[in-house]
């Protein structure tokens, strides 16, 4: 019974097979297009040519698109985290604004108090009965 699968993928180009390797890849696009650039447009040559080179460009597009997709579930925690503590923030300020809101009433109530108490020449403090 087989313990694990291994896969792999194995790039030939002109029957040679080439590493498989983000630094091998480039240098045999670069190679092919060196190539390309002295022969002639539409020749069979040209059409094989290109097509190799797409592929190979396909296999590096597959590789940042995996890379990609790691990068967007970084970000994506990221962005969670950011969201939670921006909203204990704006949750602070909102308890921080109504406690400054609850005391500045407050304050002016007494402010007012003080001066009834004055101007009536009561000292009483106000009661409040259930």
């Amino acid at each position: 019974m087989a313990k694990g699968v291994n896969k792999y993928i194995n790039v030939y180009i002109n029957g040679k097979q080439v590493e498989n390797n983000i630094n091998s890849i480039n240098s045999a696009i670069k190679k092919l297009t060196h190539e390309q650039k002295k022969m002639t447009i539409g020749s069979d040559e040209y059409i094989q040519t290109t097509a190799k080179i797409k592929k190979l460009n396909g296999i590096l597009r597959e590789h940042k698109q995996s890379i990609g997709l790691m990068k967007t579930g970084w970000r994506t925690a990221v962005e969670e985290l950011s969201s939670f503590f921006s909203t204990i923030v704006h949750g602070t300020q909102i308890i921080s604004t109504i406690y400054k809101t609850v005391t500045s009433i407050i304050q002016q109530f007494t402010n007012e108090y003080q001066k009834m108490s004055d101007v009536y020449g009561f000292r009483t403090p106000i009661m409040i009965n259930n």
